[in-house]
């Protein structure tokens, strides 16, 4: 998986965080299945973890700083994402495979910066233009405007 602009949310210090985690994803992912298990030691794998955790806890700030609308259901997903992380790095520790640890960063970091974080782009740009705060009923899951 690599960067690309559809990932951008408009949050300048939220896709520094987005790219850099994603890049993270990637270069682990690369590694050949003879790197792989020297390469994907254990504290690569927590070091993962630190960056998503300090990148939700960016997010974090930026949901109390605009009182978004979405913050508890934001705040769940951050807690479902590292919870579901921390289990796969624990897996690790004792069957050395990477590969479920990769999978599941690659597909939900996606699926979360395309939903949840995309509301949130729009909702503070939004408040930023002066419109005051989105009806969060005109979204649905994964930020995408119902009809």
């Amino acid at each position: 998986m690599d960067w690309s602009e559809a990932f951008e949310t408009g949050l300048s210090v939220i896709d520094a965080e987005h790219k850099h985690l994603i890049e993270f994803i990637t270069l682990l992912g690369r590694a050949d299945v003879g790197q792989r298990r020297r390469f994907t030691d254990k504290k690569l794998l927590e070091d993962l973890y630190t960056l998503t955790k300090i990148h939700f806890e960016t997010e974090e700030d930026f949901m109390f700083k605009a009182d978004f609308l979405l913050l508890d259901s934001h705040l769940g997903e951050h807690s479902t994402i590292l919870g579901t992380l921390r289990t796969l790095i624990d897996a690790f520790a004792v069957d050395g495979d990477a590969q479920p640890v990769l999978d599941f960063m690659s597909r939900s970091i996606v699926d979360h910066i395309r939903g949840e974080d995309t509301a949130l782009a729009d909702f503070i740009r939004s408040k930023r233009q002066g419109k005051g705060k989105p009806d969060p009923a005109t979204r649905g899951k994964g930020g995408v405007r119902k009809p």
